[in-house]
């Protein structure tokens, strides 16, 4: 998982369908990221629109990764605001518990794989019933 920021304008001022175009963010999410004090407006249009400026739409490409690797907004509104060890420490065990729940899913994965091929266990015993059935009729034939 990769945060990429090069999309981002990094002179000019967003709407907030701008930022969702660019970054593919519902609108909805950016007025909830607000709501939750992770970010800000900078200005508003003549027609009324919130602005936001280039280092509030990198926060938000922020925010989304670490949404993406299971942080609550709690959690990012707590690592936003720490210092640096206490990022570092945060940061660490987000990625420790993604890396487990990684593993997890892959185990799920090959469960997933092992009830398929059980399921389909019984109709390869029946194939290789009938074809020994068929091979010994054959042999007791004259």
């Amino acid at each position: 998982m990769q945060l990429n920021t090069q999309i981002i304008p990094m002179e000019e001022e967003m709407t907030i369908r701008q930022i969702s175009e660019t970054l593919g963010v519902s609108r909805r999410t950016i007025q909830i990221f607000e709501s939750n004090q992770l970010i800000t407006s900078c200005g508003i249009t003549k027609y009324g629109h919130l602005l936001y400026d280039a280092s509030t739409v990198r926060r938000i490409a922020v925010i989304r990764f670490f949404q993406n690797l299971g942080m609550s907004l709690k959690e990012i509104r707590t690592f936003i605001t720490a210092d640096r060890v206490e990022r570092h420490d945060i940061y660490r065990n987000t990625l420790n518990s993604f890396h487990a729940k990684m593993l997890n899913d892959q185990n799920l994965y090959q469960t997933a794989e092992t009830i398929d091929s059980l399921i389909s266990l019984p109709d390869f015993i029946d194939r290789i019933f009938q074809t020994v059935s068929s091979v010994h009729k054959e042999r007791k034939q004259p």
